[in-house]
């Protein structure tokens, strides 16, 4: 009897198997048999960040976003998991906006009292003559902005920002995941893309996207980055940009503005300590109180307009001024 049912279960079998090889569909004959690739949707993360490019050049946000998991991952960091605060609640403890000794910091009166001869403004031109711009989707407006001017000073200056970029996906190797701003329409790390660009000097602005990660891992990671740029561009001259803060009550769990304020003094005294310059960005473009103020804003939280970029604009200027003695 076992015998039987063990001829009829290897009968059944077979067929089985006829059956589904006349059924399947041979690939190389058969397009439609094609495995159909699979489409990453980056879905929505707080303390991320992000604009795209249109094809008329137009910046439109849609953040917040996550960005990608790295290929291969980078080193373990700790992840803030816990829940976000209720709106209103971000920021229960006073924002520290004061950078630490050495920082560059301008008041907006000052800035705007400041005149230069036709001689100083050409040499301000020519400081930032061989000179690079990186970060994220802040530093993409303004790119944007100076591509729009036709002051020299901005149509020569050059930049290497993408959309949700930060110091940690900044260490991704390239891959169809990476998010590395492109050079010559490729992606290429920094301290690839730096050196093949020729430049003398690079301004780095980041930390937005960071913070999520924890002020003090993603401040870490800041010399690690420099040096590693400065080790393939000898003698490059760096100087760091504070990030700068989200409108009050606009922060998102982890990325407020009390771990921004932290980690921009943490930014400053590295600059002091390693010799890098620092510009102190968020405070002049701050209420007062440790945020961004609304009439800079672009977008109802972090983003930024025209009349904040004119104020980046008078800060380099005044910065290139300094470091030029006059």
């Amino acid at each position: 009897m076992v015998r039987k049912d063990l001829i009829k279960t290897l009968a059944l079998l077979s067929l089985t198997g006829l059956l589904y090889g006349c059924g399947k569909k041979d690939p190389k004959t058969d397009p439609a048999s094609d495995p159909v690739p699979v489409v990453i949707q980056l879905t929505p993360n707080e303390g991320v960040y992000s604009f795209y490019e249109n094809r008329a050049g137009e910046l439109r946000h849609v953040g917040p976003t996550e960005t990608p998991t790295p290929t291969p991952p980078p080193a373990a960091v700790k992840q803030d998991t816990g829940a976000a605060p209720a709106p209103g609640q971000e920021q229960k403890q006073p924002v520290e906006t004061q950078p630490a000794a050495g920082a560059t910091c301008y008041d907006i009166s000052d800035l705007e009292s400041r005149v230069y001869s036709a001689d100083q403004e050409a040499m301000i031109a020519e400081f930032y003559r061989n000179t690079v711009f990186t970060g994220d989707s802040v530093l993409l407006g303004f790119k944007n902005y100076c591509a729009k001017s036709s002051d020299p000073l901005l149509k020569n200056l050059k930049f290497l920002a993408s959309g949700s970029y930060s110091l940690h996906n900044a260490f991704w190797e390239v891959s169809d995941k990476s998010i590395h701003p492109l050079y010559q329409g490729q992606q290429y790390p920094l301290w690839e893309s730096i050196p093949m660009m020729g430049v003398e000097r690079a301004f780095l602005f980041f930390g937005i996207n960071d913070v999520s990660f924890g002020v003090d891992e993603s401040l870490s990671m800041y010399p690690l980055l420099i040096e590693k740029i400065t080790s393939a561009a000898p003698g490059l001259d760096v100087t760091i940009l504070s990030a700068t803060y989200t409108l009050k009550d606009k922060g998102k769990g982890s990325l407020n503005n009390n771990n921004l304020a932290s980690f921009n003094t943490g930014a400053a005294k590295l600059a002091a300590e390693k010799g890098w310059g620092y510009i102190d960005l968020a405070t002049v473009l701050s209420d007062g109180a440790g945020n961004l103020a609304e009439k800079y804003c672009s977008d109802g939280e972090l983003h930024e307009n025209e009349l904040a970029y004119r104020v980046w604009v008078m800060m380099l200027k005044a910065y290139a001024a300094e470091r030029m003695g006059f």
